[in-house]
């Protein structure tokens, strides 16, 4: 192809590099203190673990008539779970014939990279999708499950829709309407309603939570849709007490999560978070929020974690990010 002198000798102007996309967020992972570099995550070597149950107790010790022996008490019985680590293991591979000869990302056209800045952004690159994978993974424990589907040697995750299902041993009763103690549904009535009582459906959720495991619901974690349920709720309103918002306060934490305490159940943290991954829907990959907008998430808040879709106190979620590599190779 022949190409105009204006062409050739024309100059080149880089301002910048932008990115035509904002990071999805690492609210979930954040929360749980497991995302890459968080406080809460243990080294583990190899593929399987497990952990064991050993559990308080409620029961109250026999009485004892005078003159007689101790009474026998069984000893408390060690549960354990076994689990296996997903594997995620990727790497780019860059010729350094494509690396020797180019500018900077974002820089002027007159200078070389020699392959500084562009390496560094592909290595940033592998990192956010790791995060994004530990992301998901929070998602689908707090969803209760998730699935994938084998292409190959790879294996595309989605939350649904796929040829395996995992699942996170939620129990039945946490889910859906919220049968949690076998005395029927909590949530009897819809949240678009706006006369539904809610706090009385936190409350309830609460004093389940209490009894199936003494850890009461501590937070909620919902989108913006669901939101706007919430605040628009008369009920909410009531309880309130004031002609104000029903809030006490509103933080917004990034641009696709905040964090809000009713005034009425200030004892507990919502979390709004309209974040989402391209992920597989069972024939290609599509954007999907973390929870659906008519629903919401609650967790206890302890120290192990214990967490809930739409309310679970028993399911615990171990992930890991096996290998994260860049290579090149010469050409």
């Amino acid at each position: 192809m022949t190409l105009a002198t204006s062409q050739i000798l024309a100059p080149k102007t880089i301002e910048k590099a932008i990115s035509q996309l904002e990071l999805p967020g690492t609210s979930l992972q954040t929360l749980f203190g497991w995302g890459l570099g968080g406080k809460n995550v243990a080294r583990h070597g190899g593929r399987n673990f497990s952990y064991d149950i050993f559990n308080v107790t409620r029961r109250v010790a026999t009485g004892r008539v005078p003159a007689q022996t101790l009474a026998v008490a069984r000893p408390q019985p060690v549960g354990t779970q076994q689990a296996t680590f997903p594997r995620a293991a990727e790497k780019i591979v860059l010729l350094d014939e494509e690396l020797l000869n180019r500018r900077p990302i974002g820089g002027p056209g007159g200078s070389l990279d020699r392959s500084e800045i562009f390496v560094t952004r592909q290595e940033a690159y592998l990192a956010q999708r790791f995060a994004n994978l530990v992301e998901f993974q929070t998602a689908a424990m707090l969803r209760g499950q998730y699935s994938y589907t084998a292409d190959g040697d790879l294996l595309r995750h989605g939350f649904t829709g796929g040829e395996t299902t995992i699942g996170f041993q939620v129990p039945t009763g946490n889910l859906g309407q919220l049968n949690m103690l076998g005395a029927g549904n909590i949530l009897n009535a819809n949240w678009a309603t706006a006369g539904t009582d809610i706090p009385a459906h936190l409350h309830t959720i609460n004093a389940a939570m209490i009894q199936l495991t003494g850890h009461g619901l501590a937070h909620v974690i919902l989108t913006s849709v669901a939101w706007q349920k919430i605040v628009n709720n008369t009920k909410d309103q009531q309880q309130d007490g004031t002609d104000g918002p029903v809030f006490e306060s509103l933080r917004r934490n990034h641009a696709g999560e905040f964090t809000a305490i009713l005034r009425g159940l200030p004892w507990l943290t919502f979390h709004v978070i309209d974040y989402g991954l391209d992920v597989y829907n069972g024939t290609s990959e599509v954007f999907t929020t973390y929870g659906s907008s008519h629903t919401g998430i609650c967790v206890d808040w302890h120290d192990s974690l214990n967490s809930s879709c739409v309310c679970s106190d028993a399911a615990q979620s171990a992930l890991i990010s096996e290998r994260c590599s860049l290579q090149t190779q010469a050409t």
